[in-house]
């Protein structure tokens, strides 16, 4: 999405836990606390009150509210957008996106940006999914402002570094509110793996290729040298992506991968048994 004005800015409403007013963690990204005014012309909530986390307790909804109830033991991503009590003031939704990343490496936190408005059209911008999960609020003193521009400062001098790109985009989807846990420990140790393993292992490339190779043959009956082709370049370009965050054959790859996931995962559906370490090393063991 792109500005032909340059004039034109975007406020994202978020929640920290602050005593500042107002601050800038550039010259184009400033801060400010949100006056009742902005509560209810961004959030469409007048007569606020907050719990002792911050969270918002009572209200009254004028239109357009995100929520039109009380908020439950549950709390969702609304409860969160609508609980603001800050605005960041971006340049454009990119920059905006740019500080939402430096605010979920500034620590532990459920702050994040979700909905923006552009300030002089009615045009609305989404960060999804919002990354909501992890804690309270992140709390900022004057002295945190400092490290929070120095890694949105790093992150602008990285922004076209593609590794960096995939593992952003990887910690980001991690840490929206709606991933099972499971899914989140998966997302999060790729990102680690990322980081520490080796671009290539030839043991697990092999072993990878060969059950998916002879497992595909026993139930669909594809020619082994064919699957195992196919099996080694999507672990290769799985590991350049992973290590690198490119690779020119993925456009290429990609479509025998995905049909290849459906239908093992249909076939793990239909007998999981098929899948266990000692059924698929015997079946490579088969010549």
């Amino acid at each position: 999405m792109t500005d032909n004005n340059p004039a034109s800015m975007y406020e994202f409403p978020f929640r920290l836990r602050s005593e500042l007013p107002e601050f800038s963690v550039s010259d184009n990204l400033h801060i400010a606390r949100m006056s009742e005014e902005d509560k209810k012309r961004l959030l469409h909530i007048e007569n606020a009150k907050y719990d002792e986390n911050g969270r918002l307790c009572s209200f009254t909804a004028t239109s357009d509210c995100l929520m039109s109830n009380m908020p439950d033991p549950h709390l969702d991503q609304n409860d969160v957008f609508c609980s603001s009590n800050y605005i960041v003031t971006a340049s454009c939704p990119e920059r905006a996106k740019e500080f939402d990343f430096a605010l979920k490496l500034a620590g532990n936190s459920c702050t994040a940006l979700y909905i923006g408005f552009k300030t002089d059209t009615p045009a609305t911008y989404y960060i999804n999914p919002p990354s909501y999960f992890q804690g309270d609020a992140l709390s900022v003193e004057e002295k945190d402002v400092k490290k929070i521009s120095k890694l949105l400062e790093q992150i602008t001098l990285l922004q076209n570094d593609k590794k960096l790109k995939t593992m952003k985009e990887i910690y980001m989807h991690a840490l929206s509110m709606q991933r099972r846990k499971e899914s989140r420990f998966i997302e999060i140790a790729i990102i680690l793996e990322m980081l520490l393993l080796p671009s290539q292992s030839a043991e697990l490339a092999y072993r990878f290729s060969l059950r998916l190779a002879k497992l595909l043959n026993k139930l669909t009956g594809e020619p082994v040298e064919e699957a195992f082709g196919h099996a080694k370049s999507i672990y290769n370009t799985r590991s350049r992506l992973v290590h690198s965050g490119k690779d020119s054959k993925l456009d290429d790859i990609s479509p025998t991968a995905y049909n290849y996931v459906r239908l093992l995962l249909s076939a793990y559906i239909e007998d999981k048994n098929n899948f266990t370490d000692d059924t698929l090393d015997k079946l490579c063991l088969n010549q």
